[in-house]
């Protein structure tokens, strides 16, 4: 093998191997276009890259412009979580290069001990921006890998191969956010259904009929490429539930509502959810003065 004047390996075309991960990527490709949810599409990428193209040790990561972080989606060969702030040499990836290190001492560089302990032995860090330029750079995620099987991750190959992900990937992604967007579009406003039954809420409660609270309940770590998961886990709790943005929920309880709150705050421990409870005639009286407070 001969290294290129990019520094990467160069195989001899022609064996099979590598017409074997031509087909692989092609065959992905397909599958990718018509993955119908984040996660989804999420799942079959690090399956692809286990069963395909031979990743032993690997991760996702989305990135939330807001916070300016990159945060641990789904991982392959090991088991982290957690966020990473855009620095050092995150800083380059932010702007669309690809980088490409090797050496523990190197991936040192870009993760915290934290998060590099359960690694274990690899090679080094082969990252792979998610983006695609609109006016600049719009920045999805990044896909990191830090060990092939029988490969290095200086190949030409493995870096064409990963490349040619991370662009599809971003390509899919817009897709499914200008699908969400379109779905919110054509189906009936959950903000506005909320709003109408806080105040048939207000007036029942007015009239006599029982007390409520609402409980305000967030993802912390929610993205607009994540599916909100939070209506789903608590429609099988709580009663009337409302979905208001991709990590956000409002849930109407009765009463005081102490017995669902504790319920849910023990399902939720450890996540990165949060939760603010809103009683009627204590932590607000009206329906002005509720949207006041939130």
């Amino acid at each position: 093998m001969a290294l290129n004047s990019n520094g990467f390996h160069e195989k001899a075309p022609g064996n099979n191997q590598n017409i074997e991960r031509l087909l692989s990527l092609s065959t992905f490709i397909k599958n990718v276009n018509h993955t119908g949810n984040i996660t989804t599409l999420m799942e079959l990428t690090l399956r692809s890259l286990e069963a395909a193209f031979d990743v032993k040790k690997g991760m996702f990561l989305l990135y939330d412009a807001e916070q300016d972080v990159f945060s641990i989606y789904r991982t392959v060969g090991f088991y982290a979580t957690g966020t990473v702030a855009v620095k050092g040499p995150w800083l380059d990836i932010k702007n669309g290069n690809f980088a490409c290190d090797t050496g523990a001492l190197r991936v040192d560089t870009y993760f915290s001990k934290a998060l590099t302990e359960p690694l274990g032995t690899i090679e080094g860090i082969l990252a792979a921006p998610i983006h695609f330029n609109d006016n600049g750079i719009t920045l999805l995620g990044c896909l990191v890998v830090f060990q092939f099987g029988n490969s290095s991750i200086r190949d030409a190959e493995n870096l064409l191969i990963i490349e040619a992900i991370s662009n599809h990937l971003a390509l899919a992604m817009m897709v499914l956010s200008s699908q969400e967007r379109q779905r919110r579009f054509m189906m009936p406003r959950p903000f506005e259904s909320f709003k109408e039954t806080l105040r048939q809420k207000i007036a029942l409660a007015e009239n006599g009929g029982n007390s409520f609270c609402l409980l305000r309940v967030s993802d912390t770590k929610g993205f607009v490429f994540k599916e909100n998961t939070l209506a789903a886990q608590l429609s099988e709790i709580a009663g009337q539930v409302f979905p208001i943005a991709c990590n956000e929920v409002f849930v109407f309880l009765d009463g005081h509502g102490d017995a669902e709150t504790e319920k849910l705050r023990k399902q939720f421990e450890g996540d990165d959810v949060r939760m603010i409870r809103y009683r009627f005639r204590h932590d607000f009286h009206s329906f002005k003065e509720f949207f006041d407070i939130v």
